[in-house]
C-alpha cells in the first residue's frame, strides 16, 4: 500500500518544464484534509494555474490567517525580505502548510529553512516543486519524507537525485517513454511507479468540493 504524506511531512517534487510536477504537487493538495489545515501557495511564477479554485484568497505579506482554507500570494524576486519575515511568521504561528510552485524562487532564505528544518514539529507540510537537483535549498532533499519525481535528460541532474532517491538507469528510461513517475518514500524506503495522475478538472472539483463550506477570516 502507498503513503502519502501527512500533516506534518514535506514532499519534494522534480521534473522538467512541462513534465506535470505542479499538475502533480495539485493533486497531492487534493488529497490533503484542507478543512483541518489552512495552506498557503508561494506562486513566485505569477502562473494562472490556481485560478479555477473556488474561495482561494489572494493575501499579502501583512495578513493575518485565522480560518482554515487555501490564501495564495504572489512574492515578487525583489521581495525576499518581505518573504523572509512572511515565512518568519509561518514558522512561528505553525498549523499552516506551503506549497511552493518553484522551490528555487525561494533559494535559502534562513526562515524557509528552519521550516524545512523544524515544520515537522510545528505542523507545517511543504509540498515544492523543483526544475531540477540545483539552485534550490539543500534541505528540500535531506528533510523531505517523499519524492515524486518526473523524467530528466541531464545525467548528471540523475544521479544528483540518486542520492536522495534509489532510482536506476532503467527507472529514467521508463519515465522517458510517458508521464510516469517514482514515487519514494524515504522512511519505508518504498519505490513505486506512478501512472498518470487524474486531469486537471477531476483534482480541482476535489478541492473546490472540501473548501465549500469553508470560510476565510482575514485581518
Amino acid at each position: 500500500m502507498i503513503k502519502f504524506p501527512d500533516n506534518s511531512q514535506r514532499i519534494t517534487i522534480i521534473g522538467r518544464t512541462g513534465s506535470g510536477k505542479t499538475h502533480a504537487a495539485l493533486w497531492h493538495l487534493s488529497i490533503r484534509n484542507l478543512k483541518n489545515l489552512s495552506w498557503i501557495i508561494l506562486n513566485t511564477k505569477g502562473s494562472n494555474f490556481f485560478d479555477k479554485i473556488k474561495r482561494i484568497k489572494k493575501i499579502n505579506f501583512d495578513s493575518h490567517i485565522k480560518e482554515n482554507g487555501i490564501y495564495i500570494i504572489e512574492p515578487y524576486p525583489e521581495q525576499k525580505e518581505e518573504l523572509n519575515k512572511f515565512l518568519l511568521n509561518v514558522w512561528r504561528q505553525g498549523n499552516c502548510g506551503l506549497f511552493i510552485d518553484e522551490a528555487a524562487d525561494i533559494g535559502t532564505l534562513p526562515a524557509y529553512e528552519r521550516i524545512l528544518r523544524q515544520g515537522r514539529e510545528r505542523i507545517i507540510p511543504v509540498i515544492q516543486c523543483t526544475q531540477r537537483p540545483v539552485d534550490v535549498s539543500h534541505s528540500a532533499f535531506t528533510e523531505a519524507e517523499f519524492f515524486q519525481i518526473f523524467y530528466i535528460k541531464d545525467e548528471r541532474d540523475q544521479k544528483t537525485i540518486s542520492f536522495f532517491a534509489p532510482l536506476e538507469k532503467q527507472d529514467w528510461q521508463k519515465m522517458a517513454r510517458g508521464r510516469q513517475s517514482y514515487y519514494y518514500n524515504v522512511l519505508d524506503d518504498q519505490v513505486n511507479l506512478i501512472q498518470p495522475l487524474p486531469d486537471k478538472k477531476t483534482i480541482l472539483n476535489r478541492i473546490n468540493m472540501q473548501l465549500q463550506e469553508n470560510y476565510f477570516n482575514i485581518l
